[in-house]
């Protein structure tokens, strides 16, 4: 008896919106004999425990909380003054429940950690500067704002989709007894709604939990001041709101993604429309019905984390339902109300089981070594992807050897693993095989058709062939080319005079390559350190299997850019892909330019273009609301910071220039002013590399020429 905890008894029942009486004259107590128990005054006997148990439908283990459930502390929420006492006491009840559940469970869950400031609303801070203040924090410069449920996930927010069991509450936020920051909104709410709440919530937790202010009244003021300009920053959005219509209204929701109510208050708040225009819109909203149900609606923003917490639990910890309800401490109404997952869900868990399984899986083609090929080849050693390599998914790497001694690489088209694991979801076997095999007839298509044409700057290939499985019914086809020293990755360096000779050297083995690949109408999109190999004093350029050609009909034709993207020009990204050209070989020729210019700037910093102009936008975190001459003068001025670093990162000043200009001409933010200015003169659209060719061959004769004669560079 002493173990259970009385104070519970209270929580419960406001939970199931029961009165004392009503649980008195059902168990058969008195109501003064119930009171002091729900105060901690008065034990109960253990078969009017059990009756209570019965009664509002939890275990016996519900009470027995040591540490009780707290209470919600400052608690703040958006609702409707027609709510009665009885609903908000229910609410409350179970938000305390959720959050000592929360707590049990999120102990075997890495959060994202919470870094947002905490800032009191005064005379020197507004609501609307602390909104501006938090954007800025969580990278949203301008527009506006992206996912809102995922952005506050990424930063440790606990979001989760709630039945008030009212639809006159639409948000609230508290915190948990681990300082776990969660935010209730209510699942019954429009869409339309949701993301103002989201913004509303994001307001107490930065300005009020910790910090109270005097009336609740001023709570929700500094709110919704904090979610207006937070989702609807003043300077941005003013001039759109000047006499806006219902038509006007509509484009602006789809932009901003706020419903059209929270449109026309913004004007009216920031004096855009006069309050006469104010009333005739909301008129307008009740006689159409859109005080419930807006045109346009908004797509869905879906909080996750919640709802994967619960999946690891089911899946990677092997809980069972009952495991679950033991750890929440209720009964298996509240778990299936609460807790229980659709089937689409459930089917969603089992797929990614089984292509885990397929993934682990060893197959055929993973094990070659021993296997003697034609002429006499045979497969001494097998190749490990390094952990930083993208892209060989389906594929092995062996080296071979002949009777000789001469080895050659060997790469294993592995179908068995890609069968395996689009079956795991659902894909045809006939389907992935044929693809498969396309693929790798293209790839060896590509290759001879190289060899025919003498491309000297491209890995050519020595033979091809298809090596029996002995152990089913599925080949491994495979493809041998001249045996590499290694990839680029392994020889730039960032510090000595050998090495600047030595990467201006391998910079004009790589435009040569290009080049050549060009005259034969091949794009190849995926030049990477990892695709360029050395063979002693020259560098060439290998794996064709991504690649376009003008002439042949290719699995990746219809791709914008087929390569990998974490290397791919920002008109890929559908912030600027305004910015393209619209001829099919201009537009990839264009991009084969920038991937020059990104390689040469990974030779000379350790980081490719892209990724130092994605830093700078913020993880292209730039808004669709943008206009396209903001998104341009913005890329405009990250592109050229970008090249000052790189400008500062190369060590021997008389070259900086040099290196700069074609950097800046390769890897231009406007596609179609790529290449140097003589060749833009002469040929127009034309992307020829034979300037760049001549001018890094120039540059690194005189670079080997001083090292000879003098030792070093300066």
């Amino acid at each position: 008896m002493n173990d259970i905890n009385y104070t519970l008894l209270e929580t419960i029942r406001q939970l199931r919106q029961k009165t004392q009486k009503e649980v008195v004259e059902a168990v058969g107590i008195s109501q003064s004999f119930l009171s002091k128990a729900e105060h901690g005054l008065q034990e109960l006997p253990s078969d009017v425990m059990v009756k209570l148990c019965r009664y509002y439908d939890v275990p016996e283990s519900f009470f027995l909380r040591k540490d009780g459930i707290s209470p919600i502390g400052h608690l703040y929420y958006r609702k409707k003054l027609t709510i009665t006492n009885k609903v908000i006491d229910s609410f409350v009840a179970k938000v305390k429940i959720y959050k000592a559940i929360i707590d049990d469970l999120m102990s075997a869950v890495e959060l994202p950690e919470y870094t947002l400031g905490s800032y009191i609303p005064d005379d020197e801070m507004s609501a609307k500067e602390i909104a501006r203040k938090i954007r800025y924090e969580l990278k949203i410069f301008c527009g506006a704002v992206p996912n809102l449920a995922t952005l506050l996930e990424n930063n440790g927010i606990v979001i989760i989709r709630f039945d008030f069991g009212t639809d006159k509450i639409d948000g609230l936020t508290t915190i948990t007894d681990s300082g776990r920051k969660v935010m209730f909104i209510n699942n019954n709410m429009p869409n339309d709604r949701i993301r103002f709440s989201m913004a509303h919530e994001l307001g107490h937790l930065i300005m009020h939990l910790g910090n109270p202010p005097r009336s609740s009244d001023d709570a929700e003021r500094q709110a919704d001041e904090f979610a207006s300009e937070f989702l609807m920053p003043h300077d941005e959005i003013w001039p759109s709101l000047q006499n806006i219509n219902i038509q006007t209204l509509g484009l602006l929701k789809k932009k901003w993604r706020v419903s059209m109510h929270a449109l026309v208050r913004r004007a009216k708040d920031l004096d855009a429309i006069s309050y006469q225009q104010y009333r005739s819109l909301q008129m307008y909203f009740s006689k159409k019905g859109y005080t419930k149900n807006e045109p346009i609606p908004l797509p869905l923003e879906k909080p996750i984390m919640w709802e994967e917490t619960i999946n690891l639990y089911r899946t990677e910890l092997g809980y069972s339902d009952e495991d679950l309800m033991t750890i929440m401490r209720i009964n298996h109404s509240d778990f299936h109300n609460w807790f229980t997952q659709t089937p689409k869900v459930i089917s969603f868990i089992n797929t990614v089981k089984r292509l885990i399984k397929a993934i682990e899986m060893s197959t055929f083609a993973e094990n070659l070594i021993g296997v003697v090929l034609k002429d006499g080849w045979s497969i001494i050693e097998k190749i490990s992807k390094h952990p930083d390599e993208t892209g060989g998914n389906f594929s092995a790497q062996y080296i071979a050897q002949n009777d000789c001694g001469e080895k050659c690489f060997l790469k294993a088209i592995d179908i068995e693993k890609a069968i395996l694991q689009s079956e795991a979801v659902g894909i045809e076997f006939t389907r992935i095989l044929q693809t498969q095999m396309d693929n790798y007839n293209y790839e060896r298509e590509l290759l001879e058709y190289c060899k025919a044409h003498s491309t000297s700057k491209v890995v050519l290939i020595k033979d091809y062939g298809v090596i029996g499985n002995p152990n089913g019914i599925i080949p491994v086809p495979y493809l041998t080319f001249e045996l590499a020293d290694g990839n680029v990755k392994n020889y730039v360096k960032f510090q000595n005079d050998l090495d600047f000779s030595w990467k201006l050297k391998s910079l004009h083995d790589i435009a040569n390559g290009l080049q050549q690949l060009h005259n034969i109408e091949i794009i190849h999109q995926d030049v990477k350190p990892s695709n360029i190999l050395q063979f002693k004093d020259e560098s060439k350029i290998t794996d064709l299997g991504r690649s376009k050609c003008k002439s042949k009909k290719g699995p990746y034709d219809n791709f914008p850019f087929s390569g990998d993207k974490t290397y791919a020009p920002l008109e890929v990204y559908k912030e600027f892909a305004f910015l393209q050209p619209s001829d099919w070989y201009d537009k990839n020729l264009a991009m084969e330019s920038y991937l020059l210019g990104n390689l040469m700037t990974f030779y000379f910093t350790g980081m490719n273009m892209t990724a130092l102009l994605v830093n700078k936008l913020g993880a292209l975190g730039m808004s669709e609301s943008c206009s396209l001459l903001e998104r341009k003068a913005y890329l405009d001025r990250c592109f050229n910071e970008a090249l000052e670093e790189i400008r500062g990162s190369i060590l021997y000043k008389d070259y900086a220039d040099s290196i700069v200009t074609m950097i800046s001409e390769l890897c231009n933010p406007d596609p179609t002013k790529r290449n140097d200015e003589k060749t833009l003169k002469e040929r127009g659209s034309n992307y020829a590399l034979y300037r760049y060719i001549t001018k890094l061959d120039l540059l690194s004769k005189r670079v080997a020429i001083k090292l000879r004669n003098n030792g070093a560079i300066n």
